[in-house]
């Protein structure tokens, strides 16, 4: 395989945030390739970063902002999914989200008001550092919410917002949101 221009190439160091068999072994590789194709809406925003690189961080929030909105929409009418689109998918994966973001619904108000503001007030400039944050955590929450819905459990969320290496987003949250 060929590391496409302009991704980052992994390093051989670090362990991923999940593995095969945390998504239940290589029948998920078939659940994935289905909800891929039945929802590639849902996904882009989780895998594009590693198909074809990294892109702003307000463009990354509206980008998972709208796959969030997509991915609760697509799943009503299920109980999970009647709530607000964030607060929903939240929800959903529970407890380890909570546990690594601090309180998910007021999370989830920062992340759904700063979406607003970059499609609705151009005028106005939500703080860099709050905007990468924000698309940062989502991505993580949508990928989260996606391989639970593949692994049938919340085995993947446990283990994504476990790893050390999202340890410094988690913290930053907890104290904006804790």
């Amino acid at each position: 395989m060929v590391t496409p221009e302009g991704v980052q190439s992994p390093k051989m160091s670090e362990w991923p945030l999940f593995d095969l068999a945390t998504l239940g072994g290589p029948p998920a590789v078939a659940r994935w390739i289905n909800l891929v194709t039945a929802h590639r809406r849902a996904v882009a925003p989780v895998v594009n970063p590693y198909r074809i690189g990294l892109s702003t961080a307000a463009l990354t929030l509206l980008e998972v902002a709208a796959a969030i909105e997509y991915w609760v929409r697509v799943n009503r009418p299920a109980k999970w999914a009647s709530t607000k689109f964030a607060d929903a998918v939240a929800a959903r994966v529970g407890a380890p989200f909570a546990d690594w973001v601090g309180d998910p619904e007021k999370w989830s108000a920062s992340f759904w008001r700063t979406n607003n503001l970059l499609k609705h007030e151009p005028d106005v400039q939500p703080e860099p550092e709050l905007i990468s944050a924000l698309a940062r955590s989502g991505r993580h929450l949508l990928a989260a919410a996606l391989l639970d819905r593949v692994a049938g459990s919340k085995a993947p969320s446990k283990r994504v917002f476990k790893s050390h290496q999202l340890n410094d987003l988690g913290s930053q949250l907890r104290e904006r949101f804790g």
